[in-house]
């Protein structure tokens, strides 16, 4: 699917289904995968040549300035997009604490107020499966 710039960004903001949204039924997380998939559709684009070409780079370096802001040095910002640029499609992983290595890793919290929200399955504040599974997922 080829998306244009706003519906890539719409995309990648919707959550749930409050009206006039895209009815995603896992919310955040539906929204977390669609922002990992448009940056790993942006990286297949973005090379070195359409960088350094100052006939094409125009719009791009504006839409960055426009729209991100950091205390990244430039060439910091070199060595994070080579990175970014170095690892292989097939290769990067989407996960979510919901199911990684087939366990939930989270678990519904009700707050002594009635807001809803997710702690991890550990109990409030014991991040620490959380953590292990993640160093677990970089070896």
């Amino acid at each position: 699917q080829k998306l244009d710039g706003q519906t890539a960004l719409n995309l990648t903001r919707a959550r749930g289904d409050a009206y006039g949204s895209y009815g995603f039924p896992q919310a955040d997380f539906d929204r977390t995968e669609h922002q990992r998939q448009v940056l790993a559709a942006i990286q297949t684009k973005l090379t070195w040549t359409l960088i350094l070409n100052p006939l094409k780079n125009g719009k791009l370096f504006q839409a960055v300035a426009k729209n991100i802001k950091t205390d990244v040095k430039l060439g910091q910002a070199r060595a994070l997009l080579q990175l970014f640029n170095s690892i292989p499609n097939e290769k990067l992983q989407s996960v979510s604490l919901r199911s990684i290595g087939g366990k939930n890793l989270l678990s519904s919290y009700g707050s002594p107020s009635g807001q809803s929200t997710l702690i991890p399955a550990a109990g409030i504040d014991d991040y620490s499966v959380i953590q292990e599974a993640i160093e677990d997922l970089n070896q």
